[in-house]
């Protein structure tokens, strides 16, 4: 076999009836959401394989279109994949969803890596921190207490404080829905409407807020948001499947 160039594209994918993710019996929306998660698995295939030949610091700008890119494919186009009107692909388009966040996500970790391994001295990150323990490090499980403290932080720029707060608001939110959640006894289908709507509010929250939060032109808060988006992100997601099993045990 010919040598493959590092910056040849990826071959060509089989047909997407040959895909063991897709189902002849899916509807015609869930067919089309399954060829959208397919067209961004291809285009996030290709940045990967153009950031393997990267070489710093000469690359540098060729890393952060990359980098830029990428986090545009997570927010808007893997984000904006809907899956909670799916009836037939639904379960197979979260799957397929869910593993395109994790790629894309290892993707962004590995080249902000690449990129501070070679920063300058004088990019370095702001290590004294003033604010409340509380929006300083947010943890996100069942023990968190909603915060209604301002966001104060003076290494902040404006942007970043903005951006911090509007995840804050949002993790409030996403504990209000846990709560309701954890109310809804399994099994018992007077709840099958609360876990439905429950289930729809999640997602919309998924798709249309949490993922328009932007952090790639931040720059003092830049890190702490993606941190906090992330863990919101997988917060939302889990509290998806559990409202899924929960819908599944009711006859």
């Amino acid at each position: 076999w010919p040598l493959v160039s590092s910056t040849a594209p990826p071959p060509p994918q089989p047909p997407l009836e040959q895909e063991p993710g897709l189902n002849r019996s899916y509807s015609l929306r869930s067919s089309l959401t399954m060829s959208a998660l397919e067209s961004i698995k291809n285009q996030l295939s290709v940045c990967e394989a153009q950031s393997q030949s990267l070489k710093m610091p000469e690359d540098r700008d060729q890393l952060a279109a990359i980098y830029g890119k990428v986090e545009r494919m997570l927010m808007q186009d893997i984000d904006g994949v809907a899956t909670s009107e799916l009836t037939s692909g639904q379960r197979d388009a979260r799957s397929e969803r869910k593993a395109l966040v994790h790629r894309a996500e290892a993707l962004l970790t590995c080249l902000a890596e690449l990129q501070q391994s070679k920063a300058p001295l004088d990019e370095a990150p702001v290590t004294e921190l003033e604010q409340p323990p509380s929006a300083q490090e947010v943890r996100f499980d069942e023990d968190y207490e909603p915060n209604s403290q301002p966001l104060v932080h003076r290494a902040y720029s404006k942007a970043s404080i903005r951006t911090l707060e509007t995840i804050e608001a949002l993790n409030n939110e996403m504990h209000s829905l846990e709560v309701a959640a954890s109310r809804c006894t399994p099994g018992d289908p007077r709840h099958k409407d609360e876990i439905a709507q429950l289930y729809g509010t999640v997602d919309r929250l998924l798709t249309r807020r949490i993922d328009a939060v932007a952090t790639s032109e931040l720059h003092s808060g830049q890190e702490d948001a993606k941190v906090q988006r992330k863990e919101l992100v997988r917060r939302g997601n889990k509290l998806l499947d559990q409202l899924e099993d929960l819908k599944g045990q009711i006859a």
